[in-house]
């Protein structure tokens, strides 16, 4: 019902799909696969959605754990493996779906012992997905586009005021690029370039957010 209709009004949709709990995916071998069959199976259902963001924040230990495992980040790796899995099933029943990967968090502290927020910053998480998909030897994309959500470090900061490396606001959407440029140069997963065109990787800034006061009514 609601499709049809937001198609007339012009509406988009896109189906971001993310697992119930953060260990959804890495508490069964089987999870991954079951993941990229129920996408294939919605666009087989929904044939006009063309877009869809596979998961969520893979970086944060709240959508996706374990981030580590005994100091080494593991979590770049079995995101790759569920991204792949995603693209080859969605790209089997529709070519033409654009499949966008990460959704990744502007933030990570990269400290496998923090009391808190055991979390990889999105440049370091980049490079680990960039190094799973080299070691895996594939010969295909993994991802159309790349969600990236540029919260601002505090919920008072300024559009620009950004975050120090290798963290990335706003105003730090180069060292994303230039991150992404690093890990998958020479690879069939294509990279940012200057300008758009065929082969180029594009954004998809499909999250942001500040506080904001309360007018008083008048």
């Amino acid at each position: 019902l609601y499709l049809p209709l937001a198609s007339l009004r012009g509406i988009r949709v896109i189906f971001a799909v993310t697992p119930a709990r953060a260990d959804s995916i890495t508490s069964s071998p089987a999870a991954a696969g079951q993941y990229a069959a129920f996408l294939a199976h919605l666009a087989r259902t929904f044939p006009t959605v063309k877009d869809y963001v596979v998961g969520n924040e893979p970086n944060q230990p709240r959508f996706w754990q374990p981030q580590f495992r005994r100091g080494a980040a593991v979590s770049p790796t079995a995101y790759y493996s569920l991204l792949a899995r995603s693209y080859d099933a969605l790209k089997a029943v529709d070519p033409s779906i654009t499949v966008i990967g990460v959704g990744l968090s502007p933030r990570g502290n990269d400290q496998p012992n923090a009391g808190d927020n055991v979390s990889r910053s999105p440049v370091r998480f980049i490079s680990g997905l960039g190094k799973a998909y080299r070691s895996s030897r594939r010969r295909a994309p993994i991802m159309d586009e790349l969600a990236f959500h540029p919260y601002p470090d505090r919920d008072t900061d300024s559009l620009m005021k950004g975050y120090r490396w290798p963290n990335a606001g706003v105003p730090n959407l180069g060292r994303v690029k230039q991150a992404f440029w690093d890990a998958f140069r020479g690879t069939r997963q294509p990279t940012f370039r200057e300008g758009t065109g065929r082969g180029s990787m594009t954004f998809r800034l499909d999250e942001l957010g500040w506080q904001v006061g309360i007018v008083p009514a008048a």
